[in-house]
This record gives C-alpha cells, structure tokens and sequence, in this order.
C-alpha cells in the first residue's frame, strides 16, 4: 500500500516535470519515447532514495510508537463468592469518579480489557478525554432497571441523565466483568434518547427500579451504623492497584 501510494506520487511529479520542461525552449525528449523513459526511471529511482531516506530518519528518531508486542498479563481467575455485588462496585466506580482528577485514578475500577486498551491510545499519542467520558457515564446514572449475573458478567439496563438537571435521559446497557474478588466496569452503550424521564416497566423484578439518589440516601444512613470491616481486596496478580474506594454494605432496594 506504502509502495502504491509512493509510485503515484512519483508519476504525478515526474509528469508534472516533464510538461513544465517540455514548455520551456529546451528541447526535451519526447513522452512515450525511449530517452523520456530513462528520464523517468531515473527521477523515479531519486525520488525512491529520498522518500526511504525520510522514512529511516522518523522511524530512527522513534516519531512513531513501537509496535512490538507486549505480552497480555493473565486475569486473575473470579472469585465470585469473595466478591461484593456487582451494584456496590458500581456504586464504589461512581464514588471515586466524583473527586477522580485523571482518568488513570479510575483504572483499577475497569476490566483489564479497558485497562489495555487505555495504555495501548496513550502510548499511541491519543488525546482523548477519558475522565470526562467515565464521569458522563457512572454519574449520569439516574435509575437502574435490572441486574442480571452470568458467570462473571453482570449486565445492568439503566437509565442515565445526559446532563445533571436537564430533562434528556438515555437508556443503556452496561456491563460489568467479575475479575480477581471484585467486578469491574466493562462496557456501556447508549440504545434509547427520551425527552422527559420514562417510565420504568411494569414487569420488573422484586426490589426494581433502583433510583440511585433515594438508595444512596438510605446507603448513607445505614452506614451511620455499626458495622463490620469489608474483607481485605487481593491484588490484581500485582500489575494494577485496588481500587481506594471500597464497596460498602449496601441495604436492599425498596419494593
């Protein structure tokens, strides 16, 4: 492709030379003609030398990132009954995202695929806003319709407020993957706009919907209680830290 492209960047400057010679009061070979075809190799063979010279000297000068491999490090296998819920890890993400400063702060709360995925854009110059991305995402959440657990995949059907006090809602799906004694944020896809919050379904299960600023209220009372210490939080096969904030006992949703 490299190659293709460079060939027809030669002709059109070899063919734009040679009209603009031709025009001049030299006399010149004339195109198509045996001499005007080693004319052409020649500057053709020119052109070649310096484009590879140039492509050395960035490739040299390491302009470009690496592409050499970086071996994956192993997930640590789930843990699923050490593990705090999926909702209070959720809600232990949303937490840390409201003092979180950079994106890298948020890490330990997403799966390892979003953790690599993360460092392969950095490494590669992206400029993207990843903080305010997540920050959209888990506090924009507004209401939570369902959980649903296989294996070590939770999916969520939530609703989320596009912008605090207005009247735009999205509902989506996100995922969290059970990794090592915690879940970690996964995904998250945007599949329906509303003006005007919609109503929650009439066929959702016992201790749905989930309004978070209601739940967070009684989370916050029952805190103010005695309770135990939450279990100490392996390391992730000690490549990434754990999260500062840790899940708290959370009471169960209203009925």
């Amino acid at each position: 492709m490299l190659s293709n492209r460079r060939s027809l960047v030669c002709t059109l400057v070899i063919l734009f030379s040679s009209t603009t010679l031709c025009a001049s009061t030299h006399a010149k070979p004339k195109v198509g003609s045996p001499e005007w075809h080693r004319e052409f190799d020649r500057k053709q063979a020119e052109f070649d030398r310096k484009f590879d010279a140039a492509h050395n000297k960035r490739k040299a000068a390491k302009i470009w990132p690496s592409t050499k491999t970086v071996p994956t490090k192993r997930t640590p296998a789930f843990n699923a009954a050490a593990a705090p819920t999926p909702l209070q890890c959720l809600l232990a993400f949303r937490k840390a995202a409201t003092t979180a400063t950079s994106a890298e702060q948020l890490l330990p709360y997403k799966s390892r695929v979003l953790r690599e995925n993360y460092r392969t854009a950095k490494g590669w110059g992206s400029t993207y806003d990843n903080l305010a991305h997540d920050k959209s995402i888990v506090l924009g959440l507004y209401r939570i319709d369902s959980i649903h657990i296989n294996g070590d995949t939770a999916s969520f059907k939530v609703l989320r407020q596009s912008k605090p006090g207005s009247n735009s809602y999205s509902s989506g799906s996100l995922t969290m993957k059970g990794e090592g004694n915690r879940w970690r944020m996964d995904s998250y896809k945007d599949n329906i706009n509303w003006v005007g919050m919609p109503a929650a379904s009439s066929n959702l299960k016992r201790g749905f919907p989930i309004y978070l600023e209601s739940y967070l209220r009684r989370l916050k009372h029952a805190q103010e209680a005695p309770k135990s210490e939450p279990p100490k939080l392996e390391t992730d096969a000690g490549a990434d830290a754990e999260p500062t904030e840790q899940p708290s006992p959370a009471p169960q949703p209203a009925e």
